[in-house]
């Protein structure tokens, strides 16, 4: 759990994923989004601390005497104090990194990792990173739907964008996801009531833009420079519903996947609209589907390949189950011209896989919570697996693999300590402690030398590098 600088207060902003200048709308968005995330009938009887975390958030700062009750112990503890309203720094130019100050201050254990660079944004609302592959060039997102564009060798930001709000909902919206195309030239990034925007970096035009976002990964997008591309993983489920309800349109299309690709330049052929589809094993017979459900789609970074994890009926021996699919997309199977091929398949009884996942940049190598006692990291192509002793986490901790799937970065429960694993041997290699809760965690996307970046909540994203 993630707490105030009084060490005994829970940070309600920190445990929503808002900034303490969200307004109220904001903040009722981020509890919808959540509360669905981690509802029972979703999460299961892992999401029952979350919700009791996040119920205690939502009472308190959903009331505006608890919430400036609240925000008066913060300021009293220490902890930067915002408005109600929503402000913009005098100036968001960037300057030349400097040493860290006492805030910034990280201990850690050493390791392979060496301090590159940092960028302070001096920004809580903070949420999301993305590099482009030739390791240049950084994207921050954040949760008010900004999007940065920063060049790392001088850590000087290179362009601004916006998401505009979904043509059809004049709700506030979240920011959930940011990608670049391989050479930094294009920026995709998609969040609830925000919709889904591509931009021309240098420019900052945008290309295409559409009104879908959806839960927590239902969906996944990646953007390809030659030729231009923006393709979707979504759920398979009408385009329209998601302009309305997007958790409605995710349970929809919760048995299925649906392939989109859009031409970026040049003349757009209507072939663009017809999906590949990629349809979960039929229940046994005499099922709806009840209870079937895809908690995560995720696209290589070549869009090649598509990796899906459910959990349901797999067959009629093995009932409520966890199952994971990996797609080849180029490879059409014998239903259809337009139903990719599974290329390799993991079904384990009663559920025994579950969150915190993280997905190879090839998608090949999976990586999840096994019986909620140890990460186990399989291979797609094999079906062999091999474990991480790290004990229990919970299912809210974030994780993620390098492109190669060799090194593991987990952040804990309480989201102020970072580990990085070595999937080879199975040992923790290096550990941060934070001055701040992990707002986002990235590696870099070339696969040379790892290169990992550590957002916190306070603003501050640190990029650490193998020497």
């Amino acid at each position: 759990m993630a707490y105030s600088a009084n060490g005994n207060e829970p940070d309600y902003y920190a445990i929503l994923a808002v900034s303490p200048a969200a307004d109220e709308e904001t903040i009722r968005q981020a509890y919808r989004r959540l509360a669905r995330e981690y509802h029972p009938d979703v999460a299961g009887d892992a999401g029952a601390e979350p919700m009791k975390r996040i119920n205690a958030a939502y009472r308190v700062l959903s009331d505006p005497e608890r919430r400036r009750e609240y925000d008066l112990k913060r300021l009293g503890a220490g902890v930067a104090h915002h408005s109600a309203t929503p402000s913009r720094p005098a100036s968001r130019r960037s300057a030349p990194p400097t040493a860290p100050t006492a805030a910034s201050t990280i201990t850690r254990a050493e390791g392979p990792l060496q301090l590159y660079r940092q960028i302070d944004t001096r920004d809580r609302a903070l949420s999301a990173l993305a590099f482009a592959q030739g390791d240049t060039l950084l994207g921050l997102g954040f949760s008010d739907g900004r999007v940065e564009i920063w060049h790392l060798a001088s850590a000087q930001r290179v362009t601004l964008l916006q998401l505009r709000a979904a043509l059809s909902s004049a709700r506030a919206g979240v920011l959930q996801e940011i990608r670049l195309s391989p050479s930094g030239a294009l920026a995709l990034a998609w969040g609830l009531n925000l919709g889904t925007h591509v931009w021309e970096c240098q420019s900052g035009q945008m290309l295409w833009s559409a009104a879908f976002s959806g839960p927590s990964g239902a969906m996944d997008g990646i953007l390809l420079d030659a030729p231009p591309m923006v393709r979707m993983a979504l759920p398979a489920a009408p385009l329209a519903l998601a302009e309305g309800d997007p958790f409605h349109w995710a349970e929809q299309g919760r048995l299925a996947t649906d392939i989109w690709t859009r031409p970026l330049a040049g003349a757009v052929a209507p072939a663009w609209a017809v999906p590949l589809r990629c349809d979960e094993p039929a229940p046994p017979q005499g099922r709806d589907g009840r209870g079937w459900r895809i908690h995560l789609r995720a696209l290589s970074w070549d869009g090649e390949a598509l990796l899906t994890f459910s959990t349901g009926p797999a067959s009629a021996n093995i009932s409520n189950a966890s199952i994971v699919h990996l797609w080849n997309l180029r490879q059409r199977g014998r239903l259809g011209t337009n139903v990719p091929q599974r290329q390799g398949s993991i079904v384990i009884p009663a559920r025994a896989l579950w969150y915190p996942v993280a997905v190879s940049a090839t998608a090949a190598i999976f990586a999840t919570q096994f019986e909620g006692r140890e990460i186990r990291l399989y291979n797609l192509h094999t079906s062999q697996h091999i474990t991480l002793p790290t004990g229990p986490v919970a299912p809210e901790a974030r994780m993620l693999l390098s492109p190669d799937g060799a090194l593991l970065a987990l952040a804990p429960p309480d989201q102020r300590r970072v580990e990085l694993w070595a999937t080879a041997t199975g040992q923790r290699i290096q550990t941060w402690d934070l001055a701040a809760p992990v707002a986002a965690l990235s590696f870099a996307a070339s696969g040379g030398k790892p290169t990992l970046a550590i957002a916190r909540n306070d603003g501050l994203c640190e990029i650490w590098a193998a020497g």
